[in-house]
Protein backbone atom coordinates (compact mmCIF):
# COMPACT_ATOMS: atom_id res chain seq x y z
CA UNK A 1 0.00 0.00 0.00
CA UNK A 2 2.73 2.46 0.98
CA UNK A 3 4.83 1.45 -2.05
CA UNK A 4 1.88 2.11 -4.38
CA UNK A 5 1.34 5.54 -2.78
CA UNK A 6 5.04 6.41 -3.21
CA UNK A 7 4.89 5.23 -6.81
CA UNK A 8 1.87 7.43 -7.64
CA UNK A 9 3.64 10.44 -6.13
CA UNK A 10 6.75 9.69 -8.18
CA UNK A 11 4.65 9.57 -11.38
CA UNK A 12 3.02 12.89 -10.42
CA UNK A 13 6.48 14.38 -9.91
CA UNK A 14 7.58 13.13 -13.36
CA UNK A 15 4.53 14.72 -14.96
CA UNK A 16 5.08 17.95 -13.04
CA UNK A 17 8.67 18.19 -14.29
CA UNK A 18 7.54 17.35 -17.87
CA UNK A 19 9.76 14.27 -17.89
CA UNK A 20 6.75 12.08 -18.52
CA UNK A 21 4.82 13.47 -21.47
CA UNK A 22 1.10 13.97 -21.30
CA UNK A 23 -0.54 12.05 -24.12
CA UNK A 24 -3.23 13.95 -25.96
CA UNK A 25 -6.47 12.03 -25.69
CA UNK A 26 -7.74 10.36 -27.71
CA UNK A 27 -4.81 8.91 -29.63
CA UNK A 28 -5.26 9.14 -33.39
CA UNK A 29 -4.60 5.48 -34.21
CA UNK A 30 -5.13 5.93 -37.94
CA UNK A 31 -2.38 8.53 -38.24
CA UNK A 32 -0.05 6.32 -36.17
CA UNK A 33 -0.67 3.47 -38.61
CA UNK A 34 -0.06 5.56 -41.73
CA UNK A 35 3.11 7.41 -40.75
CA UNK A 36 6.54 5.85 -41.01
CA UNK A 37 7.82 5.50 -37.50
CA UNK A 38 10.70 4.46 -35.33
CA UNK A 39 9.74 1.88 -32.77
CA UNK A 40 11.34 0.90 -29.46
CA UNK A 41 10.32 -2.42 -27.98
CA UNK A 42 11.21 -3.42 -24.42
CA UNK A 43 11.75 -7.16 -24.58
CA UNK A 44 10.20 -9.23 -21.78
CA UNK A 45 12.26 -10.10 -18.73
CA UNK A 46 11.36 -13.79 -18.67
CA UNK A 47 12.74 -16.69 -20.68
CA UNK A 48 9.53 -18.07 -22.17
CA UNK A 49 8.22 -14.76 -23.43
CA UNK A 50 11.52 -13.42 -24.74
CA UNK A 51 11.88 -16.44 -27.03
CA UNK A 52 8.32 -16.04 -28.30
CA UNK A 53 8.79 -12.31 -28.96
CA UNK A 54 12.22 -12.76 -30.52
CA UNK A 55 10.84 -15.39 -32.93
CA UNK A 56 7.85 -13.20 -33.80
CA UNK A 57 10.00 -10.10 -34.41
CA UNK A 58 12.51 -12.09 -36.47
CA UNK A 59 9.66 -13.33 -38.65
CA UNK A 60 8.16 -9.84 -38.88
CA UNK A 61 11.47 -8.16 -39.81
CA UNK A 62 12.28 -10.81 -42.41
CA UNK A 63 8.89 -10.08 -44.04
CA UNK A 64 9.12 -6.30 -43.63
CA UNK A 65 12.82 -5.31 -43.45
CA UNK A 66 11.99 -1.60 -43.75
CA UNK A 67 10.57 -1.53 -40.20
CA UNK A 68 12.70 0.58 -37.88
CA UNK A 69 12.69 -1.50 -34.66
CA UNK A 70 15.18 -1.09 -31.81
CA UNK A 71 14.98 -3.11 -28.60
CA UNK A 72 15.61 -2.63 -24.89
CA UNK A 73 17.12 -5.85 -23.60
CA UNK A 74 17.00 -7.02 -19.95
CA UNK A 75 20.57 -7.64 -18.70
CA UNK A 76 19.91 -11.36 -18.12
CA UNK A 77 19.36 -11.83 -21.88
CA UNK A 78 22.24 -9.71 -23.18
CA UNK A 79 24.27 -12.66 -24.54
CA UNK A 80 21.22 -14.22 -26.17
CA UNK A 81 20.10 -11.04 -27.98
CA UNK A 82 23.61 -9.85 -28.98
CA UNK A 83 23.66 -12.62 -31.59
CA UNK A 84 20.47 -11.36 -33.23
CA UNK A 85 21.32 -9.13 -36.18
CA UNK A 86 17.80 -8.23 -37.33
CA UNK A 87 17.16 -5.37 -34.86
CA UNK A 88 18.18 -1.85 -35.83
CA UNK A 89 19.74 -1.20 -32.42
CA UNK A 90 20.00 -3.11 -29.16
CA UNK A 91 20.15 -1.29 -25.83
CA UNK A 92 21.09 -3.40 -22.81
CA UNK A 93 19.21 -2.15 -19.75
CA UNK A 94 21.24 -1.30 -16.65
CA UNK A 95 21.07 -3.91 -13.89
CA UNK A 96 18.27 -2.53 -11.73
CA UNK A 97 15.74 -4.69 -9.88
CA UNK A 98 12.38 -4.81 -11.71
CA UNK A 99 10.44 -3.05 -8.93
CA UNK A 100 13.06 -0.40 -8.10
CA UNK A 101 11.96 3.19 -8.21
CA UNK A 102 12.34 6.09 -8.35
CA UNK A 103 14.21 5.97 -11.64
CA UNK A 104 16.09 9.15 -12.47
CA UNK A 105 17.79 10.30 -15.64
CA UNK A 106 21.13 10.17 -13.82
CA UNK A 107 20.75 6.38 -13.48
CA UNK A 108 20.40 5.90 -17.23
CA UNK A 109 23.43 5.83 -19.55
CA UNK A 110 23.67 8.37 -22.38
CA UNK A 111 22.99 5.66 -24.97
CA UNK A 112 19.35 5.68 -23.83
CA UNK A 113 18.76 9.33 -24.73
CA UNK A 114 17.36 8.54 -28.20
CA UNK A 115 13.67 9.21 -28.79
CA UNK A 116 11.29 7.11 -30.87
CA UNK A 117 7.83 7.68 -32.27
CA UNK A 118 6.17 4.73 -30.56
CA UNK A 119 7.31 2.53 -27.68
CA UNK A 120 5.96 -0.88 -26.72
CA UNK A 121 6.81 -2.63 -23.46
CA UNK A 122 6.25 -6.37 -23.68
CA UNK A 123 6.66 -7.09 -19.96
CA UNK A 124 3.55 -8.47 -18.29
CA UNK A 125 5.13 -8.37 -14.86
CA UNK A 126 6.14 -4.98 -13.48
CA UNK A 127 9.57 -3.84 -14.73
CA UNK A 128 9.64 -0.17 -13.80
CA UNK A 129 12.87 0.71 -15.65
CA UNK A 130 11.55 -0.55 -19.00
CA UNK A 131 8.15 1.06 -18.31
CA UNK A 132 9.89 4.36 -17.57
CA UNK A 133 12.07 4.24 -20.69
CA UNK A 134 9.18 3.37 -22.99
CA UNK A 135 7.01 6.11 -21.46
CA UNK A 136 9.65 8.85 -21.54
CA UNK A 137 11.30 7.99 -24.89
CA UNK A 138 8.11 7.77 -26.98
CA UNK A 139 6.87 10.92 -28.74
CA UNK A 140 3.52 9.78 -30.08
CA UNK A 141 2.38 6.79 -28.00
CA UNK A 142 3.57 4.30 -25.41
CA UNK A 143 1.88 0.91 -25.20
CA UNK A 144 2.21 -2.12 -22.99
CA UNK A 145 0.52 -4.78 -20.97
CA UNK A 146 -1.47 -3.76 -17.93
CA UNK A 147 0.00 -4.11 -14.45
CA UNK A 148 -0.15 -1.94 -11.33
CA UNK A 149 2.87 0.08 -12.42
CA UNK A 150 2.43 0.36 -16.19
CA UNK A 151 -1.06 1.81 -16.36
CA UNK A 152 -0.08 5.24 -15.02
CA UNK A 153 2.93 5.57 -17.36
CA UNK A 154 1.68 4.37 -20.75
CA UNK A 155 -0.69 5.96 -23.25
CA UNK A 156 -2.54 2.66 -23.48
CA UNK A 157 -2.34 -0.69 -21.70
CA UNK A 158 -3.76 -4.03 -22.72
CA UNK A 159 -5.06 -6.42 -20.10
CA UNK A 160 -4.47 -10.06 -21.04
CA UNK A 161 -4.69 -13.50 -19.51
CA UNK A 162 -1.32 -15.27 -19.10
CA UNK A 163 -2.31 -17.83 -21.73
CA UNK A 164 -2.96 -15.14 -24.36
CA UNK A 165 0.46 -13.46 -24.34
CA UNK A 166 1.25 -14.26 -27.99
CA UNK A 167 -2.02 -12.81 -29.27
CA UNK A 168 -1.53 -9.82 -26.94
CA UNK A 169 1.81 -9.02 -28.59
CA UNK A 170 0.20 -9.23 -32.02
CA UNK A 171 -2.68 -7.01 -30.83
CA UNK A 172 -0.26 -4.30 -29.63
CA UNK A 173 1.55 -4.40 -32.98
CA UNK A 174 -1.77 -4.30 -34.87
CA UNK A 175 -2.77 -1.13 -33.00
CA UNK A 176 0.10 0.70 -34.67
CA UNK A 177 -0.46 -0.90 -38.07
CA UNK A 178 2.12 -3.69 -38.01
CA UNK A 179 0.73 -7.06 -38.97
CA UNK A 180 2.44 -10.38 -39.38
CA UNK A 181 1.90 -11.70 -42.88
CA UNK A 182 0.71 -15.29 -43.07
Amino acid sequence: MLKQFRYKNWVRLLRGKNILPETPLPIDWESLKQEGQSLFIALPNDSRHIHVVNHLLNQLLSQQPSLNISVYVPPAFEDFIRGMKFYKEQFILPAIKPLSFPISEEMIPDTFKKICDIGIDLNCAPYILSHYLIATRSKKASLGFYNLYSSSLFSMTLKIKPSSYDSGVEALLNLIGITLLE
